[in-house]
């Protein structure tokens, strides 16, 4: 079966319910075997990589919102295409509030009666801080790799 629409929005509900409690193991079992990623600089990583990344970020930052928004779903045979924003605000460990968005091109596989992510690619970024517009250097190391919104301001 094709990975739809509705597959991918239920996917991502998930994925950002994992977000929201802090829940790494939840996050980190929506990824597919051989799962890879890839940040704005070219900086790529792996699903250990990646979890290092999302809990460092959770030391860092409080969600008080994310979500993700599916923004085209172009299946190929049992993978799919999903172009995704995903929008988030909080507050940083130092009392700053932070908001965004960033964008990217995921790779969705069925794996083990489920949909799982293979492959995320950020695209783009739109990041605030305390109302102003803040951009990140790049980084040689991928601590920005998932949200572009860790505890280095």
């Amino acid at each position: 079966m094709p990975i739809d629409n509705d597959s991918a929005n239920s996917f991502y509900a998930n994925l950002a319910a994992g977000f929201q409690h802090k829940n790494v193991p939840a996050i980190s079992s929506a990824l597919a075997p051989g799962f890879s990623a890839t940040a704005l600089d070219g900086t790529s990583g792996d699903a250990k990589t990646w979890a290092d990344v999302v809990k460092s970020e959770f030391d860092g930052v409080n969600h008080s919102n994310v979500q993700f928004k599916v923004n085209h779903v172009t299946p190929r045979g049992e993978d799919a295409e999903v172009g995704v924003t995903r929008e988030f605000r909080g507050k940083n460990s130092k009392g700053q509030t932070y908001q965004g968005t960033v964008d990217t091109t995921d790779t969705l596989t069925r794996h083990e009666g489920g949909v799982r992510l293979k492959n995320s690619r950020i695209t783009g970024r739109n990041l605030s801080l305390d109302g102003k517009q803040y951009n990140i250097a790049v980084q040689p190391q991928i601590m920005h790799l998932v949200q572009g919104c860790g505890d280095d301001y």
